[in-house]
């Protein structure tokens, strides 16, 4: 289970937090308690903060954001070679209501990681093995309806990406 707790004190989260791993330790000595931190000098911190106030500091799993998210990530069996694609995919799904059946701009995080997946996969077999159809969103031209959120999510990705997309074809 996750659970979040916030501060704009570190010392006053830091001493909730000591208070929770007392009155409620892991069920298991082998589970280990997870902090999201910004860096490794925070996380260095944090265990001489938990040390010195609860009298052991073990068990403890550090992640930056980037890290955490890629391990979640990596729990859906994402295999995509292209990262950066995932993620704009990702932004796009947040920022915009897509015109399909399965994600909305409201839908949970877990529908929004699977559908970017998925889209992201497609992408790329569009990429190594059919480019007319993303040439064709390029030139604005849509074969079937159902390929129409398909060229809106491209065209988000082509606006932000920095360096011009390149496709040849053979």
């Amino acid at each position: 289970m996750l659970k979040m707790y916030t501060s704009n004190n570190i010392k006053v989260l830091m001493k909730k937090i000591c208070n929770i791993i007392k009155k409620k330790p892991l069920k298991s000595i082998f589970n280990k308690e997870i902090f999201i931190v910004q860096n490794y000098k925070i996380s260095q911190w944090i265990k001489h903060f938990i040390l010195k106030n609860t009298g052991i500091c073990a068990n403890i799993k550090f992640y930056t954001a980037e890290n955490f998210f890629w391990k979640i990530i990596k729990k859906y069996k994402y295999k995509y070679k292209n990262p950066e694609l995932f993620w704009k995919i990702f932004s796009f799904c947040n920022k915009n209501n897509i015109k399909n059946n399965f994600v909305k701009k409201n839908s949970s995080q877990n529908k929004k990681i699977l559908f970017s997946i998925k889209i992201s996969e497609i992408f790329q077999e569009y990429l190594l093995h059919n480019p007319k159809i993303i040439l064709n969103w390029e030139k604005d031209i849509t074969n079937i309806k159902e390929e129409s959120f398909q060229k809106e999510i491209w065209k988000f990705i082509k606006k932000k990406t920095q360096k011009k997309m390149i496709l040849q074809i053979y």
